[in-house]
């Protein structure tokens, strides 16, 4: 578990992620769950934690770099939100981590990343080993260009999307048909 603190005043999204998983692994499930205002506290609360999403990986080895396809997590302005991975092959221990002493931040222009704790299975009871510094790297992007895949529910109204437009050209006024594409 650990920190992310948007810096900036702008909003950013996290599209995925890069961890370092032992060799111990070949093929594991990773969860990914964030929350609002920070870990400590809630390492134990698992009703206060909202499923980012899990993804399938094949663990590259001890600090070798493997990819998480886990993303889509708000980040507002100003605002702290915990993240908290875990896997489903028994113990935790399969993370990398780096020991520390006191906890550490990292930071760019944008986000800064608090170091946090480690926690043995099963998830959101299991013992916490404090302070430890997460091993990975987190892709963000602007939340004004991320695209979102919004599930629909209802029916459709089908495929064209109308747009009506008034245009001063004496008294001439236009409709401006677009066609959109909907997903299904």
């Amino acid at each position: 578990m650990f920190d992310v603190k948007v810096l900036s005043d702008t909003d950013w999204v996290i599209d995925s992620f890069d961890i370092n998983l032992t060799s111990d692994l070949s093929s594991t499930t990773v969860y990914v769950y964030y929350r609002e205002g920070g870990y400590k506290g809630y390492e134990h609360a698992a009703g206060s934690w909202m499923l980012a999403g899990s993804a399938t990986v094949n663990a590259q080895g001890k600090n070798a770099i493997t990819h998480l396809p886990i993303g889509n997590i708000p980040l507002a302005a100003g605002v702290t939100y915990g993240i908290y991975m875990a896997v489903n092959s028994g113990y935790n221990r399969y993370f990398r981590y780096t020991n520390q002493d006191i906890e550490k931040s990292y930071e760019d222009d944008n986000i800064r990343i608090i170091t946090g704790t480690a926690q043995n299975d099963p998830q959101f009871s299991g013992g916490l080993i404090y302070p430890r510094i997460w091993n990975g790297t987190i892709y963000y992007s602007l939340k004004a260009n991320h695209v979102t895949n919004i599930p629909q529910t209802g029916d459709r109204a089908g495929d064209w999307l109308v747009v009506w437009a008034l245009l001063a050209f004496g008294s001439i006024a236009t409709i401006l048909i677009l066609r959109s594409r909907f997903s299904k």
